[in-house]
């Protein structure tokens, strides 16, 4: 579970990635609109809980987003999104090539304070509204986006958000998220991590609320589950995982289908 945590917003909001190497990634969206595109958004749980972590995720998802720019096709995009109580959009849907070593840099330094509670709903509504923003300009169209979230607990909202009131508001993006599946339009996934205990029922509820494969022998939407410890594997296993699911999308599999095949892939 979240815990609070003291953090400056307009800190955040002026970050050096944030005020300047995002509008210099971002103003070349439309240069491969001759390609369909295969979009893939990364959420990442910065609340006060993962604090311990934050140095290994830092680093990790520095190394991720370097082996994702050697091993996506030229048509993969990524957007990368933090959150806590609120939600920093740290890239907009962006071509892989351009992140830069320079800008990768930059925008790990997100990674070097939590911010707050565990806003989840908000980080989920953020991630829809990235994606729609750029149909319109995806000439070519696109696969089926994946929307992989990096969490360690329970939705905690912030103080001015009732828990009624984020709840709702969960319970309604979810909703979406398997409306859009089921039309083959998405795919959304958990990697929750646990303290070295396993999630509570009520985690367990929570996570197959998000997640949209249902992949499992049990036919219930399937999450996936890892120690904190092991947090610099979870993120190589997520760099395969999207690596995995953009191969199998482009390729003419289902968003289902090529979940499936992406999560028995990278377990072998």
């Amino acid at each position: 579970m979240a815990t609070n945590n003291n953090y400056n917003i307009d800190d955040v909001r002026e970050n050096e990635f944030y005020s300047t190497s995002a509008r210099v990634i971002n103003s070349s969206y439309n240069r491969l609109n001759f390609l369909q595109r295969a979009p893939a958004v990364f959420i990442f749980d910065i609340s006060g809980s993962m604090q311990q972590s934050l140095p290994t995720l830092k680093s990790s998802v520095r190394r991720m987003l370097l082996e994702l720019r050697e091993a996506l096709p030229a048509n993969g995009e990524l957007a990368v999104l933090v959150f806590g109580s609120i939600v920093v959009e740290l890239t907009e849907l962006t071509p892989i090539d351009l992140y830069t070593d320079a800008v990768i840099e930059q925008l790990t330094h997100a990674f070097d304070q939590t911010l707050g509670t565990t806003y989840t709903a908000l980080a989920l509504k953020s991630a829809l509204a990235l994606i729609d923003s750029r149909k319109e300009l995806y000439e070519c169209g696109s696969y089926p986006p994946v929307i992989l979230t990096v969490t360690d607990g329970l939705p905690v909202p912030p103080a001015d958000v009732s828990e009624e009131q984020a709840e709702a508001e969960l319970d309604d993006v979810c909703r979406e998220l398997k409306r859009r599946a089921a039309l083959n339009e998405i795919n959304s996934i958990v990697l929750g991590l646990n303290d070295g205990v396993p999630f509570s029922p009520h985690q367990v509820e929570v996570f197959r609320k998000i997640s949209t494969d249902v992949g499992g022998t049990d036919g219930q939407p399937r999450y996936l589950e890892f120690g904190k410890v092991d947090l610099s594997r979870v993120i190589r296993y997520a760099t395969s995982l999207v690596v995995s699911y953009t191969q199998s999308v482009t390729g003419g599999a289902s968003a289902a289908n090529a979940m499936d095949r992406s999560i028995e892939g990278v377990r072998k």
